[in-house]
């Protein structure tokens, strides 16, 4: 869950430019945004402008990316203006910003974005711990691959591991916490984050198989008559609309970030069951579910509670009796409960950061494992079973392609790539799996720059 950044349309041409005229409408954009009137920033946006965003759209920016990723907006500076366009510093809780704007005739914007500034070249390590070998042709290809990301000072540990067959490899680099110079080993202990929806797609197979739901069910059987809106041009949201994003709801509730006792740093440690159910009742859908992916974590944690009703017991429960104890994962589980076990995590400035909690949605970012546990799942999911037929068989074709919860990336002639990642304020994670190879590889490290890079060389390795 990064930055979200907003681009606007930007318009050429020649227009009349007043410094002062570009810093009041910057200003009111401040205080707008720190009042959290959404609404009027969008009435600084002039005709033009507003035919490329809906003032809901924009709103909705503010409101639950950019506001819980970096907090109040706290100042700006002019930095340069050339050819009719002002670039700004903007300064805010958690990072800055570039600005970038454009006055229209009308003295509205005409054009307006917020970007990261051109990353700055860290300082680079010399040296790292690790525990590869570099004896096989595979040892020196991971090592070289993993170069870069561990030359990174911001980053902190890193751990691989590979499932060919029923051969286990693991590689670990760096250190469990900055400065202890104490090697990762696959045992340590690392957030999931959105790789938990893969769980959570496994218990519905399970749950599907046992006769307790179906894919194609109306969510509203599992939550009641209070939930009627939940449709669109009277076509509902279906428990596979759930486990392939295409439920049309709303990446997060939209109510997460205003909460009392919202966190940015531990965004969902105090949203609760009642407040997703009373989030529910207020939703307008947009579109027919089933049409669109759009990702959801909404939607997955909705997923986690249903078959929480189902079976009448907690998401943690039956995670472990359902699939962790039943593959032998005996130190995976829900990050609230194992804080003592998991490693610190640190952000994308490489500064430590708090562990993730889950009140509610656990279903869409909240297990903890290794990557001795997460190899032995793997190996499970690459297993020819009924069970895996079901997981694995594609709900969702329309340009993207996802089965329940898994998503699916085929190149040319390449062995298809079956994958999940995840992040949270501390860490990232990659999971993939190479079916038509028997192989699964799975990348964990307890800093949150994200790591898809990486894994994605490691699948142009191993697909070979």
């Amino acid at each position: 869950m990064k930055y979200f950044f907003l681009y606007l349309l930007v318009i050429t041409g020649s227009f009349l430019k007043a410094q002062e005229k570009v810093t009041k409408l910057v200003q009111q954009l401040q205080t707008n945004y720190n009042n959290k009137e959404y609404a009027s920033i969008y009435k600084l946006l002039n005709s033009v402008a507003k035919n490329t965003i809906t003032e809901k759209e924009l709103s909705n920016f503010f409101a639950s990316d950019l506001r819980p990723s970096l907090g109040k907006f706290n100042g700006f500076k002019e930095l340069k203006h050339e050819n009719n366009t002002y670039l700004f510093a903007a300064y805010f809780d958690e990072d800055s910003l570039q600005l970038n704007c454009a006055l229209g005739k009308d003295n509205l914007f005409e054009d307006f974005n917020f970007t990261p500034f051109p990353p700055i070249t860290n300082a680079k390590r010399s040296t790292y711990l690790s525990d590869n070998k570099k004896t096989t042709t595979l040892d020196s290809v991971v090592d070289k691959l993993v170069k870069t990301y561990m030359e990174d000072t911001r980053n902190c540990g890193l751990s691989i591991g590979i499932v060919e067959n029923d051969k286990f490899i693991f590689y670990n680099y760096g250190e469990t916490k900055k400065g202890n110079n104490q090697l990762p080993t696959n045992k340590t202990i690392y957030e999931i984050g959105s790789v938990t929806k893969t769980f959570c797609g496994r218990l519905l197979a399970i749950a599907i198989q046992e006769n307790k739901i179906s894919l194609e069910d109306d969510i509203r059987k599992y939550l009641g008559n209070e939930f009627l809106k939940l449709e669109y041009n009277g076509n509902p949201i279906l428990v596979k609309h759930l486990a392939n994003h295409s439920s049309g709801l709303p990446r997060a509730p939209e109510d997460l970030f205003t909460k009392e006792g919202f966190e940015v740093k531990n965004p969902y440690k105090n949203y609760t069951n009642k407040d997703l159910l009373s989030y529910l009742k207020t939703v307008v859908l947009t579109k027919n579910p089933g049409e669109v992916c759009e990702y959801s974590n909404l939607g997955m944690g909705l997923l986690g509670y249903i078959l929480e009703t189902v079976y009448k017991k907690s998401f943690s429960e039956l995670m472990k009796e359902k699939v962790t104890n039943v593959i032998g994962m005996k130190e995976t589980g829900i990050t609230n409960t194992m804080l003592d076990k998991v490693v610190m995590g640190y952000n994308d400035k490489g500064t430590q950061t708090p562990n993730w909690e889950f009140a509610s949605l656990q279903a869409a970012g909240a297990i903890c494992s290794n990557t001795e546990e997460m190899s032995l799942y793997l190996k499970e999911n690459l297993k020819e079973t009924e069970l895996n037929k079901l997981l694995f068989t594609p709900t969702f074709t329309n340009g993207n392609k996802l089965s329940l919860a898994w998503h699916f990336l085929k190149r040319k002639t390449d062995a298809e790539l079956i994958w999940h990642n995840g992040g949270t304020g501390g860490f990232a994670s990659f999971v993939g799996l190479i079916k038509e190879k028997n192989i699964g590889f799975v990348v964990l490290t307890n800093s949150s720059p994200q790591t898809d890079a990486l894994p994605l060389s490691i699948y142009n390795y191993l697909k070979k």
